[in-house]
């Protein structure tokens, strides 16, 4: 259900480099959702293919996404955000591509 609820957190459908970069990340509310990923496919919630994840329906999405507090939404939402905003300076960082203005 966290894998879930994180997935809906993303979007309709989500590149899956994004959630292997979730997956691998310290941050242990994020930890097992590739994992998840097939069990979730072979029951019908979401389809994997051309490297994308995303929902067979968007009222799955939509149901799931509203299926929790508006809070518990909220701190998820800024734990990805957070995490991924440190992961691309980082990145951008390391490869030079931070640029003064």
């Amino acid at each position: 259900l966290h894998s879930l609820r994180i997935l809906s957190c993303l979007g309709f459908q989500c590149d899956f480099d994004v959630i292997e970069l979730l997956d691998s990340s310290s941050v242990e509310s994020f930890q097992g959702i590739s994992s998840a990923l097939q069990h979730l496919a072979d029951v019908g919630i979401i389809e994997i293919a051309g490297g994308l994840v995303e929902f067979t329906h968007d009222l799955i999405q939509q149901h799931v996404y509203e299926g929790f507090e508006l809070e518990q939404r909220k701190k998820l939402h800024l734990q990805i955000g957070l995490f991924l905003g440190w992961k691309t300076s980082a990145v951008n960082l390391l490869e030079g591509d931070f640029k003064k203005k």
